[in-house]
């Protein structure tokens, strides 16, 4: 249904005013129903919006109401100008309006609207085009129809928001979960490579102590036999030592012998003395060898034993 422009050039304040950030300033001459849904339906988001605040406790609650009485008059003002003050064409176009482009707002605002402007019309056509105050149906609407739309929006609001906090908390939560477990996975693996470590370690410490065992059983056989050969040596070299020392005299002694067995031949006295002498020297002889011999195996067991010892240490 199409209206009449003329009031609406007579309006063209007030429309002017009501279009005001919307971008579209064509209801001062076109009355389209799809211009005129556009324009209903961003002041309308607009009341919703304000109204939420004011339940929020943000924007007080009669200065929110009166910017909104003031477009919600001028609205409704410009449609019944348009529609020449008679009731039936209001409603007829605001019907085209709300259904326009299968156009339909998620809380039948446009539809309440229509309907709250058609209840305080009159058939006067004159009166509602001049005098018609429309604050009450306004206050009306928006304690009504805005508030009722703001309160679903705010509840769609909340559960949208809850829906992306326990997403939110989900997916912080699988983030912690995997990090705790990449953690676990971690100390797993330290746990495994130091044992790894601590095993290869002592393995290598038991091949040592085997290696330090292996050649302190072998020094102490060294020891062993060298101790052996020593004793040997000075079993074998004492007898052998006092039998050379006793029967090998000097070419000095022999000589001495020899002068002084001629000298017994021709004195018995001399004979006497050498005989009685020849046990002595004897006895001597043997003394000086078995000295000789013991102090030498000291020497050879002492030596032994000190690289024996040294061996083990190292």
């Amino acid at each position: 249904m199409q209206v009449s422009f003329l009031p609406l050039l007579l309006l063209a304040g007030p429309a002017t005013a009501v279009l005001r950030g919307t971008g579209d300033q064509k209801l001062m001459t076109d009355m389209r129903p799809d211009v005129v849904r556009k324009l209903l339906s961003s002041v309308e988001q607009k009341w919703i919006h304000t109204r939420a605040m004011v339940m929020s406790n943000i924007t007080d609650m009669e200065e929110a109401y009166v910017e909104m009485e003031k477009s919600c008059i001028k609205v409704s003002t410009a449609v019944i100008a348009g529609s020449e003050g008679q009731k039936d064409r209001v409603s007829e176009y605001m019907q085209d309006v709300c259904s326009a482009d299968s156009a339909h707002d998620q809380f039948d605002l446009c539809t309440g609207f229509a309907s709250g402007i058609g209840a305080v019309m009159t058939d006067d056509s004159e009166y509602n085009r001049d005098s018609l105050q429309l604050s009450q149906f306004c206050r009306k609407f928006w304690d009504s129809a805005v508030t009722n739309a703001a309160q679903a929006e705010a509840k769609q609001r909340a559960e949208e928001a809850e829906k992306e906090r326990i997403a939110k908390e989900e997916a912080e939560k699988k983030e912690r979960e995997e990090k705790e477990r990449e953690e676990k996975e971690a100390q797993k693996e330290a746990a495994a490579k130091a044992a790894q470590e601590a095993e290869e370690a002592a393995k290598v410490k038991a091949s040592e102590a085997a290696e330090a065992a292996k050649a302190a059983e072998l020094a102490k056989a060294n020891v062993n036999q060298t101790s052996s050969q020593t004793k040997e040596t000075t079993t074998d070299v004492e007898p052998e030592q006092v039998n050379s020392t006793v029967v090998q005299p000097s070419s000095n002694e022999q000589e001495t012998n020899s002068t002084s067995t001629a000298t017994s031949a021709n004195s018995p006295t001399n004979s006497s003395s050498a005989v009685a002498a020849a046990p002595e020297q004897k006895s001597n002889s043997t003394e000086i060898a078995k000295t000789e011999v013991k102090s030498n195996s000291t020497e050879i067991a002492k030596t032994a034993v000190k690289n024996a010892t040294t061996a083990i240490k190292k």
